[in-house]
């Protein structure tokens, strides 16, 4: 099975930037749509190969523009998503000093939000 090729689209980006909006547009790229191009929805931990590939991913996605990367962890596959997996691609989107945005709406917790820091 080929899962489908993950691209960051610099081809929306442009299209956007040639709209003229008035108003500012930023774009995060998803860990769901990551983990889904590299492994599909498999209810599994990610390999070290598959890490790498969705390193790569989030990588390419800073250089290409992203602000950061968002998580829906109640959301197939991020479900199945333990933290180290996050963590690691949170500290990409870090090196650039970009945000790692949980999305926590319905759920009934109190979330503390801690600024990314390079180690």
């Amino acid at each position: 099975m080929r899962l489908f090729e993950y691209r960051y689209s610099q081809i929306h980006l442009n299209w956007l930037d040639s709209l003229k909006l008035s108003i500012n547009v930023a774009t995060l790229v998803g860990h769901n749509d990551i983990r889904k191009a590299v492994m599909g929805r498999a209810n599994r931990d990610a390999s070290a190969d598959e890490m790498k590939k969705m390193e790569a991913i989030t990588l390419k996605a800073m250089q290409d523009g992203a602000v950061g990367l968002s998580t829906g962890l109640i959301y197939i596959p991020g479900t199945y998503t333990k933290t180290p997996e996050i963590v690691s691609l949170a500290k990409i989107a870090a090196q650039y000093k970009m945000v790692s945005m949980p999305r926590i709406c319905a759920m009934k917790a109190t979330v503390s939000l801690v600024p990314l820091k390079k180690h």
